[in-house]
């Protein structure tokens, strides 16, 4: 007629993301998850409040020019090279 329904697993700890995937890394990642737990994300109050709002994020300024380096053009190297960040002219 049918295969009979298995019965669910019983979990002596909390289900963590390396459930199932082999290797002793793995192994280590499930104990560490069940003893600390979830990564702490932070405050995220304001989240849920229309009256309050994020801090607007820091607008540094450029060490050689003193400029804001969201002016800047910044120019990324591949593997190996080096990152360039070009000055806007004053």
């Amino acid at each position: 007629m049918g295969k009979p329904k298995r019965e669910k697993k019983l979990h002596l700890w909390h289900p963590s993301p390396w459930d199932g995937v082999p290797g002793a890394r793995a192994a280590v990642l499930r104990l560490a998850f069940n003893l600390i737990g979830p990564a702490a994300l932070g405050a995220r109050h304001w989240q849920n409040d229309s009256e309050e709002q994020a801090p607007p994020p820091p607008d540094p300024a450029c060490p050689a020019c003193g400029q804001s380096l969201n002016d800047h053009d910044i120019r990324r190297g591949g593997p190996g090279k080096s990152t360039h960040m070009i000055c806007p002219k004053p």
